[in-house]
């Protein structure tokens, strides 16, 4: 190293004197104080000056002081424009050939000062001349980046690249504005910022729309500032599998990537691997889980989220650090590390792992609570595969998510409620409401061709234009005989076939009604609640009876029996509930229209008993007389007498 030594004014100040580096000691150490000095620093790969700068240089000490002086790096950086160095103290160490200086501050076009940490190496691995770096103090440094995106960071200058990591180790935030007031904030360490793009890999995400929030803990970003199209990845840390939950929706999605063109008014969620075999899933906030408590049991019979919510509820606190609760319970920090790291990724805290830091999230203490019934709770988790990976869109004007690749949606498995959704396409709307076109499965009935709307919060199915309710009425293996059933010995209708033992079905066609899953605060069924679940009608319709071919051509859709506006309880029931709807029996030109009761017949069936007067019944046009009774099951029309 060389150092050109040039005199810029006269100082009184200067001067060489010799100063005894020990007592009783004979060699002397010679100092020299330069003061108000240019100094030329030439290595192999650099030259650069500092300009009217101070030093002390002592013969035999391998590290000389210095404070002041200007670097004029004549380097032009992106978003800050031409930068420059005023140095505050430094060391110079003359055999490494590097300086640093914990107190500089760094000149450029924003509009204050930056103070930081400068330094200098040559014997570094990076070869372009001149390689400095600079790390700011503060990670509230404003930076614009364009008209609608700005930057709260540090500032971090590698060579000619520029990042905003800062010397406190705080994170810094990338804001973007957008119509309607919402915004997008980004949190990171360290964002990587260039002319054509933002990135990082481990950031945190927050979308703002309204009063509610998209979220997620860690992604990948890439930000097209050219194209204005943003790019979440899945991270590759301990966070890799979290999810993005939504506030509006109050869900939570598991996706790899979300992909926005910000000039539309919507984008995507979605899975870019294995995508015609690995689902995005989505989640209810309120869904619960036992099986999920119990895999959060360590070898040793510790389970980490009941530690964690007792240790809250203790100290009256939501906020903590994991070397508390390990005092606490008289165990070592390991102990609980691997269940803290599962906490996390499964969204029931936030965590730092660097200070053991621990916030409660809103979801472990729902489950929390929940598993010792305490809380209520859901059952909604469904699943989307889209080979074409177009899983999610998120529609910012209407407000709604349209989810593919939709084949079910279990709304209660307790009361055995599942939607089969048409071309398994949904709506998802706010506070997990629910529309779609398709079909109900609800123990022994089937309602196809709905147009549904699941309304969360009254945890009820509003069903439009019912194409077809069919009620599985008979199981031959499950008929269980009853005395009082009526023995018929006229088959009014017959072409003398032997009868096969198989499930009948009655068919109910183009009503409309509600069914009442459960009520809205026992979602989880935790509670035994009498008619739950059951079905309004909001009008009267026909039943239509199944019977096999063999019972013969006259038993099609004009054979019926209408009802009234009526009311179905106990849908879920493995035996059909006993029925009682008056109404009229229509049987082609086998009676005229006759007025009777609809019941659950003996054999689980629908149909009716009636009684005759002494009279009897004209039928087939008044050439014969039915006596005694007629019976309609699942045996077909029949009569006694």
């Amino acid at each position: 190293i060389v150092f050109s030594i040039e005199k810029v004014e006269k100082d009184e100040a200067d001067m060489f004197y010799f100063q005894e580096e020990e007592e009783n000691n004979e060699e002397l150490n010679l100092v020299i104080n330069f003061n108000n000095i240019n100094m030329d620093v030439i290595t192999k790969n650099d030259s650069f000056k500092i300009l009217n700068t101070s030093l002390k240089y002592s013969d035999n000490q391998q590290v000389l002081e210095g404070v002041g002086g200007k670097i004029n790096l004549d380097l032009q950086v992106e978003l800050i424009g031409k930068i420059s160095l005023e140095l505050g103290s430094y060391y110079l160490d003359q055999n490494n050939v590097s300086i640093l200086s914990s107190n500089s501050t760094l000149q450029s076009n924003l509009s204050n000062q930056v103070e930081g940490i400068f330094e200098y190496n040559s014997k570094r691995i990076q070869k372009e001349k001149n390689y400095f770096s600079f790390t700011s103090n503060s990670n509230k440094i404003n930076i614009p980046i364009n008209k609608s995106t700005r930057l709260v960071s540090g500032i971090s200058i590698e060579g000619k690249s520029f990042s905003t990591a800062s010397s406190i180790g705080k994170k810094s935030q990338i804001i973007t504005l957008l119509p309607g007031a919402n915004k997008l904030i980004f949190e990171s360490i360290n964002f990587l910022i260039d002319k054509e793009q933002i990135s990082s890999d481990d950031s945190r995400f927050v979308f703002f729309h309204g009063n509610d929030s998209l979220y997620h803990e860690s992604v990948r970003l890439k930000f097209n500032l050219q194209l204005n199209h943003l790019i979440l990845y899945r991270s590759k840390g301990s966070l890799k599998n979290a999810s993005y939950t939504s506030s509006f929706f109050d869900v939570s999605i598991n996706a790899d990537m979300l992909d926005w063109d910000l000039g539309l008014d919507n984008f995507l969620l979605k899975n870019i691997t294995a995508a015609n075999q690995r689902p995005v899933i989505i989640e209810s906030s309120n869904y619960f889980s036992r099986h999920r408590v119990q895999q959060l049991t360590n070898m040793n019979g510790i389970n980490i989220l009941k530690i964690i919510v007792n240790y809250s509820n203790l100290k009256r606190s939501n906020e903590f650090y994991l070397n508390d609760v390990a005092s606490h319970f008289k165990m070592r920090d390991s102990a609980f590390k691997n269940g803290l790291i599962q906490l996390w990724q499964n969204g029931f805290i936030q965590y730092d792992p660097l200070v053991g830091y621990i916030k409660l999230n809103y979801k472990i203490k729902h489950y929390y609570y929940s598993q010792i019934n305490k809380r209520d709770y859901d059952q909604i988790n469904f699943n989307s595969i889209s080979p074409s990976s177009q899983n999610i869109k998120f529609d910012l004007k209407n407000k709604i998510l349209k989810i593919n690749g939709v084949e079910d949606i279990i709304l209660s498995e307790e009361n055995n409620i599942t939607i089969y959704p048409k071309e398994k396409t949904i709506n998802l709307s706010q506070n997990l409401d629910i529309k779609c076109v398709g079909d109900i499965s609800v123990g022994n009935f089937d309602f196809k061709g709905a147009d549904m709307s699941f309304d969360y919060n009254k945890f009820l199915l509003k069903l439009d234009k019912i194409d077809t309710l069919r009620i599985k009425s008979k199981n031959a293996a499950n008929t269980i005989q009853d005395e009082n059933y009526v023995t018929t010995d006229t088959t009014l209708i017959t072409n003398n076939q032997p009868i096969k033992e198989t499930d009948m079905y009655n068919y109910l066609y183009s009503i409309d009604g509600s069914i009442f899953i459960n009520h809205p605060k026992n979602k989880s069924a935790r509670k035994k609640l009498p008619n739950y679940p059951y079905f309004v009608s909001d009008q009267g319709t026909g039943v239509y009876f199944d019977l096999p071919e063999e019972y013969g051509e006259v038993y099609d859709s004009t054979f019926y029996f209408t009802i009234n506006q009526f009311r179905i309880d106990s849908l879920d029931k493995p035996q059909l509930p006993l029925f009682e709807f008056d109404g009229v029996f229509y049987s082609k030109n086998v009676f005229e229209p006759l007025n009777a009761k609809l019941i659950t017949m003996p054999d689980k069936s629908l149909g009716f008993i009636k009684k005759l007067d002494e009279k009897g019944l004209p039928a087939y046009d008044n050439s014969i007389t039915v006596f005694d009774t007629i019976q309609m099951d699942s045996r077909g029309l029949s009569g006694k007498g």
